[in-house]
């Protein structure tokens, strides 16, 4: 029922671990995990998991959420490292991921082309959240359902997190929710394209944001920034190129600290979004900063027992960062 992936070719600038390299950043991962190539059921569920060095693809649309891995009991532990989502949806919610537990910790993880009715990529509710050095993109090609991923409840921290080219109903970047705490620093936005609102929503209690790259998203409805009754710094952003509305307000406040706006659209729906000292260093300096740290995979082919083959164009990952600062 089950095989297993022989080599796995991807293109990104942050894996440099594990992974045998090629030139150009061009990276193969040798699988050494079973259970990978998906076509019923899933590969992890209802335990604590620690996973890493794998590749996940799903064959067939998952009934029910968690296209991959499910754990839902509070006690359980998720750690994934140094892995590869890639293909995998569901009807419900989480397309790879569903997790209600006691710790979260997901870091270098490339995720593509992931769906889901809710959480293309993951649904992640705990008590403690890290996610650092992720790539998510390409997620919901059909521009349905809600948000790449969510964070809920306990406390937050999300860096080195490029969400970009994804396309939802709502929330194309990314969701958090009644942290106990939130910081993010050196991501990006990119390129994300909703048929209702925003790129980001923050959602109750409080949080900061420092150097972030959001360029190049829409927002038809509400804004792309949205802040539901929360309290929220940002500071050293890049907001760019973005179309309509660029803050949104429901009851709670949004400070923005040495910033770089530039913005042809409405600027917020409130006037109680404070500014101070933006515009006051150079974008360059800082997309290319962030871009740095924020590296995006790109998957170029699957070598599979099938011998099927996935290409993508390989300069594309040059085109969505780069041209927001060459502009």
């Amino acid at each position: 029922m089950f095989m297993t992936l022989g080599l796995f070719v991807c293109r990104c600038s942050f894996f440099n671990s594990y992974y045998h390299s090629y030139a150009n950043d061009v990276w193969a991962l040798s699988s050494q995990c079973e259970n990978e190539q998906i076509s019923v059921g899933r590969s992890y569920q209802g335990s604590s998991i620690d996973v890493s060095n794998c590749v996940f693809s799903r064959s067939s649309l998952f009934s029910g959420s968690g296209g991959v891995i499910y754990a839902s009991g509070g006690t359980y532990t998720i750690i994934i490292s140094n892995s590869i989502f890639y293909n995998s949806s569901c009807n419900d919610r989480g397309g790879a991921i569903y997790s209600d537990s006691s710790s979260s910790s997901i870091r270098m993880t490339c995720v593509h082309s992931c769906s889901a009715l809710n959480e293309h990529f993951a649904y992640l509710q705990a008590n403690q959240h890290l996610l650092e050095y992720i790539s998510i993109g390409y997620c919901s090609p059909k521009a349905s359902g809600n948000y790449p991923f969510q964070m809920y409840k306990g406390s937050q921290r999300a860096d080195y997190i490029n969400s970009s080219m994804n396309q939802a109903e709502s929330c194309s970047g990314f969701y958090t929710a009644v942290p106990s705490s939130f910081s993010s620093s050196f991501c990006t936005f990119s390129n994300n394209n909703v048929s209702n609102s925003c790129c980001l929503e923050f959602a109750y209690n409080s949080g900061s944001m420092i150097f972030a790259n959001i360029v190049h998203n829409n927002s038809p409805q509400r804004g792309i920034i949205v802040d539901f009754m929360g309290s929220y710094n940002l500071n050293y952003c890049v907001f760019y190129s973005n179309q309509d509305t660029l803050f949104c307000l429901n009851s709670g406040s949004l400070t923005l600290s040495h910033c770089f706006i530039s913005h042809a659209s409405t600027f917020s729906t409130s006037s109680s979004v404070a500014t101070s000292n933006n515009n006051s260093f150079s974008k360059m300096q800082t997309y290319s900063q962030s871009y740095y740290y924020t590296g995006f995979c790109l998957i170029d082919h699957i070598l599979s027992p099938t011998q099927k083959h996935y290409s993508y164009n390989r300069e594309s990952i040059l085109i969505l960062v780069l041209s927001a600062f060459l502009e």
